[in-house]
């Protein structure tokens, strides 16, 4: 007894979905349970404001980008936060508006400068200073 058409397509297909959930379990984005983070908010209409910050603080030497990152938020961030240098503390996925927990959970690299991130707060500049997998450890410093 062979298989029909039918079947043979059916396994196909199930071989076929198997192998792609083996694809995507393999390439997951690993869980993390909270982070550590800073930001600078600028009104939305400050689109320009927002990426010129980003440029001088890229543009200064890695070492040094942090420090100027808090300074810049103690100066023009538009949030309660920015007294603080932007620290936000530490904060769980889904806890933040999704646009800014995507960066922060997903997209954005620890210890650089993320955005112009555009939330219905305004535009945000994102530093990631810490992350915390789901198992308890800590995403390896870059």
């Amino acid at each position: 007894a062979g298989f029909g058409n039918a079947s043979k397509m059916h396994f196909r297909t199930l071989l076929l979905l198997g192998m792609l959930a083996l694809i995507a379990a393999d390439s997951a984005v690993p869980g993390y349970q909270s982070a550590q983070a800073n930001h600078i908010l600028f009104k939305e209409e400050e689109p320009v404001e927002c990426e010129k910050t980003k440029a001088l603080i890229t543009a200064l030497p890695k070492d040094q980008q942090f420090d100027a990152f808090t300074s810049y938020a103690k100066s023009l961030s538009k949030c309660p936060s920015g007294s603080n240098g932007g620290d936000l503390g530490e904060f769980g996925p889904h806890q933040m508006v999704a646009a800014f927990d995507s960066v922060v959970f997903a997209s954005g690299k620890l210890q650089e400068v993320e955005g112009c991130v555009k939330t219905q707060f305004g535009q945000h500049l994102i530093w990631i200073r810490k992350r915390v997998y789901a198992d308890g450890t800590d995403e390896p410093l870059p």
